[in-house]
């Protein structure tokens, strides 16, 4: 029955009388006549379509260093089409298929600084366009206060870039880890190579110690004399909280976190009013406080003191002890490891670990680095950087592995990068000079 309907189907353009008696002589004749006829009609009613022909237009070419001449593997050559290729072990790249025009390139490589080129090709022709990229370096801006500053503040401690221009810095009296006074907040509106004073305490009464911005009007700073607020980029402050803020993290104007010793407090609206949260559950015989705070959002969040890391998922409210085992380096009041840094949706480092599930799963990872690790940034998944007393570590891949840079006049305190290559760090230069180093 099932090999009568699909015959019946294959010839409905036959009449129906001689439909009939073809279908009786099929039963007589058995599978083979069937798998005959069958492939018979499909010959005869399939038509073969006319492909249209590929596109074989080319643009080809190098990719290389434009201080060594080297060839760069892994650069990502775009058109604004979305068409892209990667550069392989000997720089090349080849795009094909964009069709016939003018066309303009971009090659893009983590630590070099973008460049663009244009080509004209003929429709299934090809060109050939070559690029020179030129790498990021770190450079040295001094960064001079007026007195007293220029001499009491001996550590810029935090700073916060919302753009490529702008971005405030804040720093206070710290000498041998000795809370001193002096507190400053600087703001730079041309990438960090000028500072202008935003606010100084003359004396020893405050110090200013984290800074967070969610824009470039609303910001606020914490420390152990409290919290100012700014709603106008910085052109005046005003002291809304006058108790020990331990470090500080804002989600938008509106909802923040502060932990003073190991309690989490929280505002939604600003600052105006602070409320309990929760405690975290410290090894209090290790006379530690929580160093940094990052909220993924509003339920989780990630807080470090030198020897354990916590998470919790609820906001703050409770607290699991995610890591205490950290790999071996030396530890000081004066320079503690703090290193923290949190991506979404759950990308979690600190010295010498990484998850990439919010802390289900730890990867060990290692450097040739070895010494407290203060800060970290990293500018997506795979790009970062820890900042040490006296050099920096980098990688370019999560983490798996890291470069080494020395810096041994400076004693750098805070990293960030807004992007593979744009980035900052504060430093003292031998004693209580103040140096920023800009990466791009």
């Amino acid at each position: 029955m099932k090999s009568k309907k699909i015959l019946h189907f294959k010839l409905a353009c036959i009449e129906v009388h001689n439909l009939k008696a073809f279908v009786r002589s099929f039963n007589s004749c058995g599978p083979g006549l069937f798998m005959f006829v069958v492939l018979l009609f499909t010959g005869c009613s399939c038509k073969n379509p006319t492909q249209p022909p590929a596109d074989k237009t080319l643009i080809k070419g190098t990719i290389t260093d434009s201080l060594t001449g080297q060839p760069l593997a892994g650069t990502v050559v775009s058109l604004s089409t979305g068409l892209s290729a990667t550069t392989d072990n000997n720089g090349n790249y080849r795009l094909i298929g964009m069709g016939g025009g003018a066309f303009n390139l971009v090659a893009d490589k983590p630590d070099y600084r973008l460049n663009n080129g244009k080509a004209n090709v003929v429709a299934n022709d090809s060109a050939t366009l070559d690029l020179k990229i030129y790498p990021c370096q770190w450079e040295t801006v001094a960064v001079p206060l007026p007195a007293p500053w220029d001499i009491s503040v001996t550590h810029i401690k935090d700073m916060c870039f919302v753009n490529e221009l702008e971005g405030w810095a804040v720093g206070y009296s710290d000498f041998m880890g000795m809370n001193g006074g002096f507190g400053i907040i600087i703001h730079t509106s041309d990438g960090g190579y000028t500072w202008q004073m935003q606010y100084g305490c003359p004396n020893i009464n405050e110090s200013i110690t984290y800074i967070d911005f969610v824009d470039n009007q609303y910001g606020w700073t914490g420390g152990i004399d409290g919290i100012m607020r700014t709603t106008d980029g910085g052109n005046s402050w005003i002291s809304i909280y006058t108790y020990d803020t331990g470090p500080i993290d804002f989600i938008d104007r509106n909802i923040g976190f502060l932990v003073p010793v190991r309690y989490v407090y929280k505002t939604i609206n600003g600052g105006d009013a602070i409320t309990y949260v929760g405690g975290i559950p410290m090894d209090t015989s290790l006379d530690e406080s929580v160093r940094k705070i990052k909220y993924l959002n509003l339920n989780t969040c990630w807080a470090r003191t030198t020897r354990e890391l916590f998470k919790s998922v609820d906001g703050g409210i409770s607290w699991i002890l995610a890591l205490n085992a950290f790999p071996p380096i030396f530890y000081n009041l004066d320079w503690p490891t703090v290193a923290l840094e949190c991506l979404y949706p759950g990308y979690v480092w600190v010295e010498g670990k990484f998850s990439r599930d919010n802390g289900a799963t730890w990867v060990t990872q290692t450097s040739d680095a070895y010494g407290a690790l203060s800060d970290a940034s990293f500018a997506d998944p795979a790009y970062g950087w820890m900042s040490g007393f006296t050099f920096m570590i980098h990688t370019v891949d999560s983490g798996k592995t890291w470069v080494k840079l020395d810096f041994p006049d400076y004693q750098i305190t805070t990293v960030q990068f807004l992007s593979p290559r744009m980035g900052w760090a504060f430093a003292s230069y031998s004693g209580t000079s103040k140096k920023i180093l800009i990466y791009k």
